[in-house]
C-alpha cells in the first residue's frame, strides 16, 4: 500500500469495526487503509462462526480431556491390588510409551511378589523413559526382598551401556550406578572414567567430547580434577561451556580455577562470536579476585553481540570504584558501534543501551536518537537476522515462548508478522480490536491493542493473524532513560482498566508486551518529540468468559 495514498478518516470501516472513524485503526508510519483493506477484513469475517464453534471444541467447556488411562489411575484409590496387576499388565503392553511410564509408576500400588516381573519388563524397555521409570521405582522399593534378583542383571546392563550404549545409556547409567554400593560401583566408577577419558581424547568428534564432559559431573571427587584438566584443554566451545557449569563444584581447586579463567580470557581474545558468547556467559563462575581482569578484557575486545552479560557483570560488581574504572571503557564501545557501519553490530549495540553504566545512558540515547533513530525504535525482530532484507518477500519462523510467529521481509519488512494463536486467544483479541467504542470511551483516540490486518483458520486448528507491527516494547524504552514516562504510565494503566471491565484476562500483560509507536516525520523517522502511542500486543493467552461460551 502506498504511502501516498490520501486520507481516509472520514471513511467509514466494515461492519466488523462498528462505526469507527478509520483514523482509530491508522498507524503513523503505515500506509493509509483503504476500501480493499475495508473489503479484505469483512470477507475474513466469515470465518468467524467457525472459529468459534472450534474454540468450544477445544476448549470443551474449560476441562481438559483425559484419557481412559489417566481415568483409571484416578481410581486406583478404589482398586483391590489383582485389578491393578490386571491394569498394569495391559498398560506395559501398550505400544504408547506414556502409557507404559504410567503402568510403571503404578507399581507402588501392585502386590510386592508381582512387582519384580513388572520392573523387568520396564528395565528391558526400548524408551528410555519407561526405563527411568523402571529404575526410580526400584530405588524406592530397594528393600524389597523379591527384588534382589533385579540387583545383578541391572549392573550387567549398566555396564553394558556405559561400554557400548548410546550417549543416552550412557547417562542414564551415569545417574543409577550410585544405586549399588561396594565392588560393584567401584567398577562402573573406573569402567565410566575409562570411557570418559577415551570420548574426551577423540578430537575428530566434538558431539562425544561434549557427551563425555557431561558424565564428568558422576566421577568421583578424586578423578574429575583430571578428566576436568583435560577437557579445559579442548578447544570446542560446546565442551568449554560444559565445564564451566562443573567449575563451582571445584571452587577451592586453585589449579583448575586458574586453567578455567585462562581458558575464558583465551576465547574472549578470539575472533570467533561462538566463543565470546561461551566466555561471557562464563565469567561469573571465576574466582572475584579474577573477574574485574576478565570484565575489562571483554569490554574490550568481545562484539556489541554478546555483551549484554559482560555488562551484567560490570553493575554486578559491588565496589563503586571498579564500575566507575570500566565503565567508560562499557561506554565507548557502545558508542562506537551505535556510530559503526555494521549493522549487526550497531542492532546489538542499541540493545545494550538498557544495560549501559547509568551515569552514560542518557548520552548514549541521545546519541542513537541523532544518527539511527528508526533503528533504535524498531522491535527486535529481525535483530538476529538481517537476511530477511526489504527487497526481497521470505518468511523465517521466529522463536518465542507460547504461540508461534512468522517474520516477513520485502516491502512488508517492520510493517507486518504472522501469528499463530489458538481460535479463544484470536477472538478475545479481535473483541478488544473491534471494540473502537470501549477505547473511546476511556479517552482514546487510537485502537490501543495490536492491529490485525487479516486472518485465516488453518488446517492445525490455529487462527493465522495477519497483524501490524509496532516498536520497541515498554520495558525497552524505560530501561533506556526513555522520557515520557507518565504519559506512558497513564496508558498502559487505562489499557489494563479496559481489559478488567471487559473480564478479558490477557495472560501475560507485562511491559515487554506493551509496545511504542513513535508517531512519524514526513522523512518517516521517528518523532521524539511527541507522546508515542502504547499498544497492548502478543494475545496468545488471552481469554474471556464469553469467547469459552463460544458467544
Amino acid at each position: 500500500m502506498p504511502e501516498n495514498q490520501p486520507s481516509q478518516t472520514n471513511r467509514r470501516p466494515a461492519e466488523g469495526l462498528g462505526n469507527a472513524p478509520l483514523s482509530m485503526y491508522e498507524i503513523s508510519g503505515h500506509a493509509k487503509i483503504t476500501a480493499s483493506d475495508i473489503a479484505r477484513y469483512e470477507r475474513d469475517r466469515t470465518q468467524d462462526q467457525a472459529i468459534r464453534e472450534l474454540a468450544m471444541r477445544q476448549n470443551a467447556g474449560g476441562v481438559p480431556l483425559l484419557s481412559p488411562h489417566e481415568i483409571i489411575e484416578r481410581s486406583l484409590s478404589t482398586m483391590d491390588g489383582e485389578t491393578v496387576t490386571r491394569l498394569v499388565r495391559e498398560m506395559l503392553a501398550s505400544p504408547d510409551p506414556t502409557v507404559r511410564v504410567r503402568a510403571v509408576k503404578m507399581l507402588t500400588r501392585v502386590p510386592e511378589s508381582e512387582v519384580a516381573v513388572f520392573l523387568e519388563i520396564g528395565l528391558n524397555d526400548t524408551d528410555h523413559t519407561v526405563i527411568t521409570a523402571a529404575l526410580s521405582i526400584l530405588t524406592m522399593l530397594v528393600q524389597g526382598p523379591h527384588l534382589k534378583n533385579l540387583y545383578t542383571p541391572l549392573a550387567d546392563r549398566l555396564e553394558q551401556w556405559i561400554t557400548t550404549g548410546t550417549p543416552e545409556q550412557r547417562l542414564l547409567a551415569a545417574k543409577n550406578m550410585n544405586f549399588f554400593i561396594g565392588d560393584k560401583l567401584v567398577r562402573l566408577e573406573k569402567l565410566l572414567t575409562q570411557k570418559i577419558q577415551e570420548n574426551l581424547s577423540d578430537v575428530s568428534d566434538n558431539a562425544r567430547q561434549e557427551d563425555a564432559t557431561k558424565l564428568i559431573r558422576f566421577t568421583s571427587s578424586k578423578v574429575a580434577p583430571t578428566l576436568l584438566r583435560i577437557a579445559l584443554a579442548l578447544p570446542t566451545p560446546g565442551t568449554f561451556a560444559i565445564v564451566g557449569r562443573l567449575i563451582p563444584d571445584h571452587a577451592n581447586n586453585r589449579k583448575i580455577q586458574a586453567l578455567f579463567e585462562q581458558g575464558i580470557k583465551t576465547r574472549l581474545l578470539s575472533n570467533d562470536r561462538g566463543q565470546q558468547k561461551v566466555a561471557v556467559d562464563l565469567i561469573k563462575y571465576a574466582r572475584a579476585s579474577e573477574v574485574l581482569d576478565l570484565i575489562r578484557v571483554a569490554l574490550e575486545r568481545v562484539s556489541p553481540e554478546v555483551m549484554r552479560p559482560v555488562l551484567l557483570a560490570l553493575l554486578s560488581l559491588g565496589s563503586t570504584k571498579e564500575r566507575e574504572t570500566l565503565s567508560p571503557i562499557a561506554a565507548k564501545r557502545i558508542e562506537a558501534s551505535i556510530m559503526g557501519t555494521n549493522e549487526l553490530e550497531r542492532r546489538a549495540a542499541l540493545r545494550l543501551i538498557a544495560h549501559a553504566p547509568e551515569n552514560s545512558k542518557n548520552a548514549l540515547l541521545a546519541l542513537a536518537m541523532k544518527h539511527c533513530a528508526t533503528e533504535l525504535v524498531e522491535p527486535p525482530l529481525y535483530d538476529k537476522d538481517t537476511t530477511l532484507n526489504s527487497k526481497q518477500i521470505a518468511r523465517r519462523p521466529f522463536a518465542k515462548t507460547g504461540s508461534e510467529t512468522t517474520l516477513v521481509g520485502g516491502p512488508l519488512k517492520n510493517h507486518l508478522i504472522v501469528r499463530h494463536i489458538p481460535a479463544d486467544a484470536f477472538l478475545a483479541w479481535k473483541k478488544l480490536f473491534e471494540g473502537h467504542i470501549l477505547w473511546r470511551a476511556a479517552g482514546f483516540d487510537y485502537v490501543p491493542i495490536e492491529p490485525i490486518q487479516s486472518y485465516r483458520l488453518n488446517r492445525k486448528g490455529l487462527v493465522d493473524v495477519y497483524a501490524g507491527v509496532l516498536d520497541i516494547n515498554l520495558q525497552q524504552w524505560l530501561d533506556m532513560n526513555g522520557t515520557f514516562r507518565a504519559d506512558l504510565y497513564e496508558q498502559e494503566d487505562k489499557i489494563l482498566k479496559v481489559l478488567r471491565s471487559q473480564t478479558i484476562n490477557h495472560g501475560h500483560a507485562h511491559r515487554h508486551n506493551f509496545v511504542l509507536r513513535f508517531f512519524r516525520k514526513e522523512n518517516g523517522e521517528p518523532d521524539f518529540t511527541r507522546v508515542p502511542r502504547l499498544y497492548l500486543i502478543d494475545f496468545d493467552q488471552a481469554s474471556s468468559p464469553e469467547t469459552r461460551a463460544g458467544n
